[in-house]
């Protein structure tokens, strides 16, 4: 270095010496006492909103499950209820062996009714198991089953 220069290598000189100096002072700290907890806040955010989803998705998964059972009981039971209506030739057996087959399958027989064309209709209700909070305590399914009705 040359005479009275009393630079260091690598040092700024002039205006973008001020630029490159890291802040510190009073602004610079109070930023991050306010930004601090931030992301836990954010965390705690996005926590609520999984819980929420997750459980919106269960009880449409449990509403879905009774549905699906109460078609199978239903039309398992109206199956059960025409071949006994064909084989025993009464109303009553049918809608007998129709409860049965229904109440192995989870589900209660709600109506039944046979008609003389040799064709059993019922309804069977299973419970979802979602009672309160506007949830239906069970679902119902009709079925019918016997010879295709005359066009």
């Amino acid at each position: 270095m040359a005479g009275g220069d009393r630079r260091l290598p690598g040092r700024a000189v002039g205006p973008a010496a001020s630029c490159s100096r890291p802040r510190t002072g009073h602004r610079a700290e109070t930023r991050v006492r306010v930004e601090r907890g931030s992301a836990t806040v954010l965390v705690v955010g996005v926590l609520a909103v999984l819980v929420v989803v997750g459980s919106a998705a269960t009880l449409v998964a449990v509403a879905a499950t009774a549905t699906h059972r109460a078609a199978t009981a239903a039309d398992l039971a109206a199956l059960a209820g025409a071949v006994a209506l064909r084989d025993l030739g009464s109303a009553d057996r049918a809608c007998a062996a129709a409860g049965r087959l229904a109440e192995r399958n989870g589900g209660v027989l709600v109506s039944c009714s046979a008609a003389t064309d040799e064709s059993v209709t019922v309804r069977c209700s299973v419970p979802t198991g979602l009672s309160g909070a506007g949830f239906p305590a069970s679902v119902v399914r009709e079925a019918r089953a016997g010879p295709a009705p005359d066009t």
